[in-house]
């Protein structure tokens, strides 16, 4: 049983922050690399939507090249994934910590595109 399923639609800033939290999750996980696969929508919601999830491009001009990238260069980070499209990232974040106030600090995580 789904105990998370409702009949209510989600709103997309909350699948956006379902998204962030299973990235957070993985932060914390011992292993170095880590397969994820999910439904396009989520990773629209966290990758463009979410203010705490930035998206960089480190794919070089002959990786785009040789996967038929556009005239400027490559697909942009941001575009909509394909059905059953893999992309591969490299994911950084800062540290947990707390502000001045002692407040949680939400990390910032950066998915880099490498493939």
């Amino acid at each position: 049983t789904d105990n998370d399923w409702t009949e209510t639609l989600e709103s997309q800033a909350d699948c956006g922050e379902r998204g962030y939290k299973s990235l957070l999750w993985i932060t914390k996980r011992v292993e170095s690399t880590v397969f994820v696969a999910t439904h396009g929508g989520l990773l629209r919601f966290l990758t463009v939507d979410h203010p705490n999830v930035k998206l960089a491009d480190g794919r070089t001009s002959e990786y785009s090249d040789q996967n038929g990238g556009n005239e400027g260069g490559q697909r942009d980070v941001t575009e909509r994934f394909e059905n059953c499209e893999v992309r591969e990232y490299v994911m950084s974040w800062e540290k947990e910590d707390k502000d001045e106030d002692g407040k949680l600090f939400r990390p910032i995580i950066t998915l880099t595109e490498v493939n």
